[in-house]
């Protein structure tokens, strides 16, 4: 079996209590592991070659002892998430192996006191600024004993051979370099990642922001709407219409609001988008209400006839595709169209197993520089619309992202107005489903 999988078996054995409960970010068990595999090796180097080159049992029998707490320590995350306690389980093997090596070899002017300097590092890579605290005091505490016991005229013992003692020396050269470069790297492998992590964040949560920005607006719209004319008008009917429209405005709202707490339990979880079959005549119903404001304003129609043509059922999630997808695109066709002017949307099945779904609209076009660019996240694609509309530039964006759960594809024709032909766009989307 490969090392990688190796650890990464161990690592998944000790961590599952943590990940399961989520009260602890992996990457310090991470960092816990890989202070064990580095300083283990040196640990268990100086157990033996205490064993071998000192003249007393008792630092061999220390380091021994001390070396399996070392490499047991990480099985406490089976049972906590107290990272302090993590590692000062295993620091404190560390520094009484060190120090019981320390002491038959020279005190304080032998060359193992060192070690004591690695301690608050290794204590704050696993345990955070506590960890560097409380590993800081107790090395100090520790070379200061030495230092007092040296200055009192305490004689430490020197039962290394000479052998041993160049063993030692050679320990502390190539493995201060070992340690620091290993650790270091391990380090700023975590410290990208979390980087990296953070930022995906950041950009799922400026996305749900961005989508609730975006798509609340008709539906709110049209939920003043309805208010005010239930308010102002005294005819009875009009009442019920305008309160009919509320509740639909309202339930448009309940959705997208439910929608956007979805994706953000879906991200966390690490889970993709349910897709389900979805009939397209009743989302364009919703859309041509959803939309019926800024339609009527600028006398604009959505012509799609479902009664000469087989229904069209496609695999998608129907509020997203509602709102983020359909919603988007007409959204654009209806900014950029000129009064007067119709959004034509057209179904065929082209191969077995998929549908597509055109709209057209009569507008200005998109001109290349911006059609090339679009799709990003990051672009700045927004522009007025025909009648000054003001709009967020990233709608197309979100519509992209979800085509692609979908398992779909989108693509875009358009054409600025010339000599040689009208100008206006096409959204193109290919989908899984069929016309039924």
């Amino acid at each position: 079996m490969p090392l990688s999988e190796i650890y990464f078996s161990f690592f998944n054995y000790i961590s599952a209590p943590r990940r399961r409960a989520q009260d602890m970010e992996v990457r310090f068990i991470h960092n816990h592991l890989f202070t064990v595999i580095t300083t283990g090796a040196l640990m268990w180097a100086y157990a033996i070659l205490a064993i071998l080159t000192i003249a007393s049992p008792i630092p061999g029998i220390v380091g021994v002892t001390a070396s399996i707490v070392h490499n047991l320590s990480p099985f406490i995350y089976r049972f906590t998430n107290k990272r302090l306690l993590g590692a000062s389980v295993l620091l404190t093997a560390g520094i009484v192996h060190q120090g019981t090596f320390a002491y038959f070899t020279g005190g304080f002017m032998g060359n193992i006191v060192i070690w004591f300097g690695v301690l608050p590092f290794l204590g704050a890579l696993i345990a955070g600024k506590a960890g560097a605290i409380l590993w800081s005091f107790l090395s100090t505490m520790a070379s200061a004993v030495f230092l007092l016991l040296h200055l009192k005229g305490h004689q430490f013992p020197m039962l290394i051979t000479p052998t041993g003692e160049i063993y030692a020396q050679a320990y502390i050269a190539f493995g201060w370099i070992f340690l620091s470069g290993v650790m270091s790297y391990v380090y700023l492998v975590n410290e990208e990642k979390l980087a990296s992590e953070r930022s995906e964040k950041k950009q799922h949560l400026e996305n749900l922001f961005r989508i609730l920005c975006h798509d609340i607006g008709n539906p709110l719209a049209l939920l003043q709407m309805s208010l005010e004319n239930y308010n102002n008008s005294p005819d009875e009917q009009k009442k019920a219409r305008a309160m009919d429209i509320a509740k639909r405005a309202i339930h448009s709202i309940v959705d997208l609001t439910q929608n956007v707490r979805q994706m953000y339990v879906l991200k966390e979880g690490k889970k993709d988008i349910q897709v389900s079959p979805t009939d397209l005549n009743p989302i364009i119903d919703q859309l041509q209400f959803l939309f019926q404001g800024p339609l009527q304003h600028k006398n604009i129609s959505i012509i799609y006839d479902d009664k000469s043509h087989a229904t069209a059922v496609v695999m998608v999630e129907p509020i997203s595709f509602l709102h983020q997808v359909l919603g988007n695109i007409i959204s654009n066709s209806i900014k950029f169209s000129n009064p007067n002017s119709t959004i034509n949307i057209f179904t065929n099945q082209s191969e077995p197993g998929f549908v597509k779904i055109s709209i057209q609209d009569q507008g200005i076009g998109i001109p290349n520089e911006i059609l090339q660019d679009m799709f990003k996240i990051d672009s700045k694609s927004n522009r007025p619309g025909t009648s000054g509309e003001k709009g967020t530039g990233f709608g197309m964006s979100l519509m992209k992202t979800f085509v692609e759960k979908y398992d779909g594809e989108v693509e875009v024709i358009s054409k600025e107005k010339s000599n040689l032909h009208p100008s206006g766009t096409t959204f193109i989307l290919t989908l899984k489903g069929s016309l039924q």
